[in-house]
């Protein structure tokens, strides 16, 4: 059995990264077919490189691709194209927050059926990262 490639610190800049958050149904608007929901936080999470914890100080996430209507996507796929984000923020509590309005097309309404009924109960981000610090533990 062939070893396991080593891999490159550097290759956390070259793939898309992803977090996944579940849905609240207090944050479901029916009427303005929106929801709200939490996208990204600084919880810990186990990486090939390591245990990732994402910054949220203002200066460290770039929101500029989500603030300009960036895409509300199934499963990331860019040709299926659901809704729009409408509102994005990183909140006091550090964490990053969006509404996202879907579309009245039918694939759109499937969806949307989907997260009223509770049958799409979860959301993921995708992200890359530009900049980062690796700590060292104490010995």
């Amino acid at each position: 059995m062939p070893k396991p490639k080593k891999r490159d610190m550097r290759d956390i800049q070259k793939e898309t990264l992803y977090r996944e958050f579940s849905l609240s149904r207090e944050d479901i608007n029916e009427g303005a077919r929106t929801v709200r929901l939490a996208f990204s936080s600084e919880e810990p999470v186990e990486r090939w490189f390591g245990t990732e914890i994402l910054d949220h100080s203002p200066k460290a996430v770039r929101l500029q691709r989500l603030n300009g209507n960036g895409p509300a996507l199934v499963d990331h796929n860019p040709r299926d194209h659901v809704g729009v984000i409408e509102q994005v923020s990183i909140d006091s509590d550090r964490k990053g927050r969006a509404i996202v309005r879907l579309g009245k097309g039918a694939r759109a309404d499937e969806i949307w059926e989907d997260v009223l009924d509770g049958i799409r109960a979860n959301v993921s981000v995708g992200y890359r990262i530009h900049k980062f610090e690796v700590d060292e533990p104490d010995s």
